[in-house]
């Protein structure tokens, strides 16, 4: 019920916001607008029989309006749409739905009439105090202000000794070199550590020695021989070979990449076990690259698999003895190994660790939780948890993941449980989940960036173990597969996924949906997409039984059809309530897939990516009515032809628009765009729209920018107008009298506008291009950029002086 009254008022907002737009766009120069309303809050008018009352949203509005009385006449009570302009009457097309949203919001005041009044009944002054104690505890556990890789991201890895050496020896020994191609297989149960054991083995100084090329793949269920086969030449070459339209070819490139070189082959998560076709097609490079002794390392929990690929040799991995278990938890819960755990906390812990059987990924998540509190009796309520009645196996590890996230604060198990709508196996990107988590109101902060707030959320769900880096010092980070079993178990009242043609109920509260199409859509090895029929049917049969008014989410991930897409664009009509709405398109006309873009009145987050390479993608003009727009992402994939609408600046929400660099250039009067926190390139021009000036008001604005073709600002007046000293959060500032690509354009101005172009002073990198005047004073004399750290001068051909690096 809250999240639908948020979507009410945003609804509100939305045609208030359009209402102001509309009137600004036939406003004369001179018309006074004193009649206009403040935009910073809706208002809604209660009137009632006897009176009328105005109150504003989200306020205090006093306590005789704390809860509903039994002398409030619900029947008496109506609410009307605020119209902006209170002189000029709305049409009836106009109000008609601010009407329907002012009936739906009379219903839910009503039920929260009677809700109030049941709770009020029901908190004795026993039961309150009951209530302030679970608050209390919930607040002591605070937060502290699966792909996987080749990289080895654990700091020590316990008790594999003995199974390394015994397959390094098997991969480097003399015999080996003088076999043909061979397959070794680690298998082992979910969480064991078989993926930490290959990265040992990968990254071991006489493993690297002995095979001059090593190759990491992560497969997981899905296996794809010419994905697989990208994947390898991306590594070798650090390029998938797109161009390439078969599969023989892509063989072949593969094997003149490989020939005479020694090759070791990781394949992480294999679970294909029969198709054995696919198999052959990926061994066939390696078999005739001229060379003895390739080896193939595979992991997996299917001892089907090891038969199937006919195996040379096997691992089987099990858990942790008892001695190195107790390190690992050790280091886990105290950060030391060695530590001399008090003999009541060691007795109860080894308990623990029998419930455990040596799992490593089930010990590292409880010892987040243990960690935090090493009183006794907090460890006794861990050990008789009731979550331990519910394995079905000595292997089953989902209690402990299970522990773990009941004794995260809530606010970080919504934003963990919300990442069940994502694919296995998802690269997460930090800013990206965060924006989506903000967008979806999982974020609040009155005084600090909502940004900075996901951003430590996202922080304490790695140090909780949720997530964990894919490479040492990259950003993307993985989640296992278990976990993510773990999220949608947890999820499972409001989030659902169709990503088979296997019919699966929808939950009846269900918000957040996504569909996932990799499996049941594998692209060709030249790009196109087949038609599949029952997928498409189920996907039918369940969208369409969707209760659509309350959904928050909607998520398509994978290549699509058009059958996929004129489903969506059909089936997807009540579109109110969505917040996030991201679509993976192999379509490259976005009406093809949602036929009213401007009817999502609510969206805060839109993501749209292409499956292909290269397409051009032209936005509708109707993105320019999304009022409550704070994230458009149009980075993957599209091509640089890419076409904006022209009334983008009406975006006035809009806080990241992610996209390539020179998009950023193509905004028409972006200074209106005031909580913008990104513009990579602005490129000047003569015309009003691209002025300098601009840039006055876009102090939001961060990381780096680019101001190009600044020969066209007409005078110092203007420089100094577009206030760059007030864009105190931007760490990098290139300042260029070249084109946008950089091109020579020709030296017009007749001034010399940088003294006016003055950054802030803890500006971190400087680049000046093409300026041909001598240097301004702040660069020269007094040096305020107290935290410079980079000055590139490019083509500054009449600077007499440049400051020494001791005075910057």
């Amino acid at each position: 019920m809250a999240s639908r009254a948020g979507d009410l008022v945003g609804e509100l907002e939305h045609y208030r916001i359009q209402e102001e737009l509309e009137q600004e766009g036939h406003e004369d120069d001179d018309h006074e607008k004193d009649s206009r309303v403040d935009g910073s809050q809706s208002r809604l008018i209660l009137e009632n029989t006897e009176s009328a009352e105005v109150f504003q949203v989200g306020q205090d509005t006093g306590e005789d309006c704390a809860f509903c009385t039994e002398d409030s006449s619900s029947a008496a009570l109506q609410i009307l749409p605020y119209v902006a302009n209170s002189t000029v009457p709305a049409s009836n097309t106009s109000l008609e739905p601010r009407l329907g949203i002012s009936r739906e919001i009379n219903e839910h005041i009503q039920a929260c009439c009677k809700m109030a009044k049941i709770l009020l009944e029901a908190l004795v002054p026993a039961k309150l105090d009951d209530l302030s104690r679970i608050v209390q505890k919930n607040q002591s556990i605070g937060t502290n202000l699966r792909e996987t890789s080749s990289f080895l991201t654990e700091p020590k890895v316990y008790g594999r000794d003995e199974d390394r050496d015994r397959i390094i020896r098997k991969l480097t020994s003399d015999e080996s070199a003088g076999q043909d191609l061979s397959i070794l297989c680690i298998i082992g149960y979910g969480g064991v550590g078989k993926t930490t054991l290959a990265n040992v083995v990968f990254n071991d100084s006489a493993v690297s020695k002995h095979f001059p090329v090593r190759l990491w793949v992560y497969v997981s269920a899905h296996f794809d021989q010419a994905k697989i086969i990208r994947k390898m030449l991306e590594s070798l070459t650090g390029n998938k070979h797109e161009d390439i339209k078969s599969l023989k070819d892509l063989q072949r490139t593969l094997e003149s990449e490989v020939k005479s070189k020694r090759v070791l082959l990781i394949l992480d998560d294999i679970w294909e076990d029969s198709q054995k076709e696919k198999w052959d097609d990926l061994l066939t490079p390696l078999q005739s690259n001229g060379v003895k002794g390739n080896k193939i390392l595979v992991t997996t929990r299917k001892p089907s698999v090891e038969k199937f690929m006919r195996a040379n040799a096997k691992i089987n991995l099990e858990g942790l003895d008892p001695d190195d278990f107790w390190h690992l938890f050790t280091e886990c819960v105290f950060g030391n190994e060695n530590y001399k755990v008090p003999p009541k906390l060691q007795k109860i812990g080894k308990e623990i660790l029998v419930k455990l059987k040596g799992n490593p990924l089930a010990a590292k998540s409880l010892g987040k939780v243990l960690r935090r509190d090493h009183n006794p009796d907090f460890w006794e309520t861990i050990l008789d948890n009731n979550e331990w009645k519910h394995r079905t196996d000595d292997y089953d590890i989902m209690p402990a993941l299970m522990i773990s996230y009941k004794y995260l604060p809530e606010h970080l198990q919504q934003c963990f449980s919300y990442c069940s709508l994502f694919p296995k196996y998802h690269r997460y990107e930090k800013k990206r989940l965060v924006n989506i988590w903000i967008a979806q109101d999982l974020v609040s902060s009155t005084d600090v960036r909502l940004e900075e707030v996901g951003g430590q959320f996202f922080h304490d769900l790695v140090e909780w173990g949720f997530f964990q880096k894919e490479f040492e010092f990259g950003d993307l980070h993985i989640m296992h597969d278990l976990i993510h079993d773990l999220a949608q178990k947890v999820s499972s009242d409001d989030t659902y996924t169709i990503e088979n043609s296997e019919h699966k109920e929808a939950p009846w509260l269900v918000r957040h949906v996504s569909v996932i199409t990799a499996r049941e859509y594998t692209s060709q090895v030249d790009g196109t997409v087949l038609l599949n029929e029952p997928f498409v049917q189920e996907f039918a049969n369940s969208f369409g039984k969707l209760k659509q008014s309350k959904l928050s989410t909607f998520m398509l991930f994978g290549p699509l059809d058009l059958a996929i897409g004129n489903t969506i664009r059909q089936e997807f009509s009540e579109v109110n309530s969505v917040r996030v709405l991201t679509l993976e398109m192999a379509v490259f006309d976005l009406d093809l897939v949602i036929v009213n873009i401007s009817a999502f009145v609510n969206l805060h987050y839109l993501e749209l990516s292409c499956f292909y390479k290269g397409p051009r993608l032209e936005l509708p003009e109707a993105i320019c009515s999304l009022s409550h727009l704070q994230v458009l992402d149009i980075m993957k994939n599209w091509g640089d032809s890419t076409v904006l609408p022209r009334g983008m600046n009406k975006l006035g929400k809009l806080r990241h628009f992610i996209a390539r660099d020179e998009l950023h250039a193509k905004i028409a009067g972006v200074g209106k765009m005031v909580s913008l926190q990104e513009l990579k390139t602005f490129c000047v021009r003569k015309a009003s729209e691209f002025s300098i000036i601009q840039l006055k008001r876009l102090n939001q604005l961060r990381e780096s920018i680019r101001i190009c073709n600044l020969k066209d600002v007409g005078s110092q007046e203007e420089a100094a107008e577009a206030r760059i000293c007030d864009k105190v959060h931007l760490t990098t500032l290139h300042l260029s009298w070249s084109g946008v690509n950089g091109q020579n354009v020709g030296f017009s101005s007749n001034c010399s506008i940088l003294e006016d172009l003055q950054p802030h002073a803890g500006l971190v990198n400087l680049k000046i291009e093409a300026y041909r005047y001598p240097s301004p004073s702040w660069l020269s004399n007094n040096i305020h950029l107290t935290s410079l750290r980079s000055l590139h001068l490019d083509n500054c051909k009449k600077w007499c002086t440049i400051p020494e690096p001791k005075h910057l």
